[in-house]
C-alpha cells in the first residue's frame, strides 16, 4: 500500500526475520546478554526462530504485524491471560518449544 496507511494483519511465519529483528530491538537490555550470550547476532536468530514456532509466548500464531508501504514496521503480540499460563506450564517457559 502506498499511501502511508499502517495496516495490521495477523502475522504469518514468513514475517519471521522482520520479527526477530523487531522482538531483539525491543529487547537490546536482554537479548545479547541473556539469549545472545555475548554473541552478535545470536540474539536476533533465537527471537526469529522462537517466532517461527508455534505454541511459544512470541510466535507467529499469538501475533499481529504492522506494514507500511509493504514493509512490516510493528509487531504487536497477544495471548489470553489464562492462554499464556498454559503456554508457559506446557513449554517450560516463554523461549522453549
Amino acid at each position: 500500500m502506498s499511501d502511508g496507511q499502517v495496516e495490521l494483519r495477523n502475522a504469518t511465519r514468513a514475517d519471521r526475520d522482520d520479527a526477530g529483528r523487531l522482538l531483539a530491538l525491543a529487547a537490546r537490555e536482554l537479548a545479547e546478554p541473556i539469549f545472545g550470550l555475548g554473541e552478535p547476532g545470536r540474539a536476533e536468530r533465537a527471537f526469529t526462530e522462537l517466532f517461527e514456532r508455534a505454541g511459544t509466548m512470541w510466535s507467529f500464531d499469538c501475533s499481529t504485524v504492522a506494514e507500511l508501504d509493504g514493509s512490516v514496521i510493528g509487531l504487536i503480540g497477544h495471548v489470553r491471560s489464562r492462554e499464556l499460563a498454559w503456554r508457559g506450564l506446557r513449554t517450560g517457559g516463554p523461549w522453549v518449544g
